[in-house]
């Protein structure tokens, strides 16, 4: 049994705007779309498959969007540059919408549009260097749309007061 997470839920947006917003674009069935946020082994993924499995156990349709990070071919961590960022959330926003017009109850989204500029910055301040002026351009973007389009963000942290399982090493992170 994973122990080692916690779970903050950021934002709960105006319940009749979001709903409205998506039985419009939806043809009449309301859906709600939760992004998953955190840093790396916080059990994100694990999280949104077991929120999932629990929602279709409740007889509802829902979907998890797995991170698309993985998918870049451009560099990304430590040496991620503002067109992998770009790439990252063009991709993210893509399979957001695709997996919108197949009428699903739940979307879950395994990282949502910030984590990717976060990581950027991330790159940036490790490198002693000032993150492009798009970088706004994408921020503002990223923020507008998690306003829009989100119902539910929820942060996992790490639980410092408990020992890590240790990470099996996939090649990745």
């Amino acid at each position: 049994m994973v122990q080692c997470a916690i779970v903050y839920v950021l934002s709960h947006y105006n319940y009749h705007d979001a709903h409205q917003r998506n039985y419009f674009i939806c043809g009449g069935q309301i859906m709600t779309i939760i992004a998953i946020s955190g840093t790396h082994c916080a059990y994100k993924t694990t999280f949104a498959h077991w929120l999932c499995l629990g929602l279709r156990t409740m007889g509802k349709n829902a979907t998890v969007i797995s991170e698309v990070a993985r998918e870049c071919p451009l560099p990304i961590h430590e040496g991620q540059t503002l067109e992998a960022t770009e790439w990252i959330i063009s991709r993210q926003i893509q399979l957001e919408l695709e997996a919108e017009k197949n009428g699903y109850d739940y979307i879950i989204c395994d990282r949502g549009v910030l984590d990717p500029l976060v990581y950027y910055m991330n790159s940036c301040i490790k490198k002693d260097k000032d993150p492009e002026i798009e970088y706004h351009m994408w921020l503002s973007l990223a923020l507008m749309h998690m306003t829009n389009h989100y119902n539910h963000i929820i942060e996992i942290v790490l639980n410092e007061d408990k020992e890590q399982e240790k990470l099996t090493d996939d090649g990745f992170r």
